[in-house]
């Protein structure tokens, strides 16, 4: 089921270029807010009872791309119990900016093993209908925020836990991971799953040499992981051949990536930046004339 949304009003597209840096000035998070943005196509991918999973489509020009064109599907964070896709919008906003079809993803609450079956459905669902929303296959991202990072670096870890509706022939894994402060799964904590399904659910435990390229940015002070052991992941890719690139925030805790305006520029920009580095973008990124249009 498709429901088509007007085009945006406030689609700021930057053409000059700068050299990432900090906001002169931090405003808050009001500017952020998913109500100051709105995508150009809502859509379902998955029906779970009376739920409605849906993407949150951003195009560029607020129009579908005549050409394929590089994308990526975000997932919010939450702790696996709240939270919603309005959480990325301003990234996918941005991206879209950029030149890229940038997706925002529901997924169900609650229960750990559904939020990764939706994370996988979702990113099965893109790539099954990538002519439609105008993305090149070969270039589908994926990225989030702390359980949404998990979760997005499951989809290119996890064998096992899938939805049994899903074409388990399409790979759900994604050309590229941008995550935010993820959790991983380091620590081995639940045990009313089998221990094949407690391994399969961590991404940590499922690095292998076929992951695509990735980029983790964390905060120093994260409660959930220490600089022991964010160096630990980033080695653990390395070793295997993966491409890992790992940014720490001196100071900062968890979740440091959208308190305000100047860490949206350092984050945004930095994940820019990656993503030019694989051909996703092109050019120097632009966040700083983006966020100074909001």
């Amino acid at each position: 089921m498709t429901v088509p949304n007007l085009p945006r009003s406030k689609r700021f597209v930057a053409t000059s270029t700068l050299v990432i840096g900090l906001a002169s000035s931090a405003l808050g998070k009001e500017w952020m807010k998913s109500s100051a943005f709105e995508p150009d196509l809502v859509e379902v991918y998955k029906k779970v009872g009376d739920t409605n999973l849906d993407l949150h489509i951003f195009y560029p020009d607020s129009k579908k791309p005549e050409q394929p064109t590089p994308g990526i599907v975000m997932f919010h964070g939450g702790g696996f119990r709240k939270g919603d896709p309005g959480a990325f919008f301003y990234f996918c906003d941005y991206l879209a900016s950029r030149g890229m079809v940038a997706i925002s993803a529901r997924y169900r609450l609650g229960d750990q093993l559904d939020c990764l079956k939706d994370a996988k459905s979702a990113m099965r669902y893109v790539y099954t209908n990538s002519e439609k929303f105008g993305i090149d296959p070969k270039m589908l991202a994926g990225g989030g925020g702390s359980a949404g990072g998990h979760l997005a670096a499951g989809t290119a870890t996890s064998k096992l836990i899938n939805e049994e509706t899903d074409d388990l022939s399409i790979s759900p894994a994604p050309a590229a991971l941008v995550l935010f402060n993820p959790i991983l799964g380091h620590n081995d904590s639940v045990n009313r799953w089998k221990p094949e399904i407690r391994k399969d659910f961590r991404p940590w435990a499922g690095v292998h040499a076929k992951m695509p390229p990735t980029l983790c940015m964390w905060g120093e002070q994260d409660k959930f992981l220490s600089v022991e052991v964010m160096k630990e992941f980033q080695k653990k890719l390395t070793d295997v051949g993966v491409r890992c690139e790992i940014e720490i925030y001196p100071g900062q805790a968890h979740s440091f990536f959208d308190n305000d305006e100047e860490w949206v520029i350092t984050t945004v920009g930095r994940a820019d930046s990656f993503l030019a580095s694989l051909g996703f973008l092109q050019g120097e990124p632009t966040i700083k004339e983006w966020v100074s249009k909001r």
